[in-house]
């Protein structure tokens, strides 16, 4: 695939999600480019953490466009992305964590696909997103605002619904 060909450098990576450079408008604009990646299996491990680096800058506008388009690929991660993704929401403090946090993890959850070779994989991203959602949703106290709660509630819920479908 062209796209693929093209980015397999990383250089268009480091272009699109460097901290010198990155512009919210080109971010918004790289969700295909990540997406046909992540499809191809072409993401490395220092395209991943550059992305997630990304996604945390301070800009706020660079902030949501990127973690919009996480949320946008998650259907098309593999389990090392996803497994990536989720550690990374994992460390973030429960005071940080913001909505879209929540709707990631809860996204890599409920879109995964299952092939007969991978069940105990997926089933490992599966709980452990469980894990960090039931930790935001009944263990956070006042750390956490009440719409990251109910937000977090929501999607345990919303993955315990795929997970029972999937197993069928």
């Amino acid at each position: 695939m062209l796209v693929a060909k093209v980015a397999e450098g990383d250089k268009v990576l480091t272009e699109v999600f460097s901290k010198d450079r990155t512009h919210a408008q080109l971010v918004q604009r790289s969700e295909h480019v990540v997406r046909v990646l992540m499809e191809q299996e072409l993401l490395t491990v220092e395209n991943r953490q550059l992305i997630w680096d990304a996604s945390e800058m301070n800009d706020a506008d660079i902030k949501t466009e990127l973690q919009k388009a996480l949320i946008g690929v998650a259907s098309a991660m593999n389990h090392a992305d996803r497994e990536f993704f989720i550690g990374k929401v994992e460390q973030v403090q429960l005071p940080d964590m913001i909505d879209r946090h929540i709707q990631l993890v809860t996204e890599i959850c409920t879109t995964i696909k299952q092939d007969k070779e991978s069940v105990e994989l997926f089933e490992q991203v599966i709980a452990r997103g469980l894990q960090l959602l039931w930790r935001v949703a009944m263990e956070s106290g006042s750390a956490c605002e009440l719409r990251i709660i109910d937000r977090a509630a929501s999607g345990f819920a919303n993955v315990c619904v795929c997970a029972a479908i999937v197993e069928e």
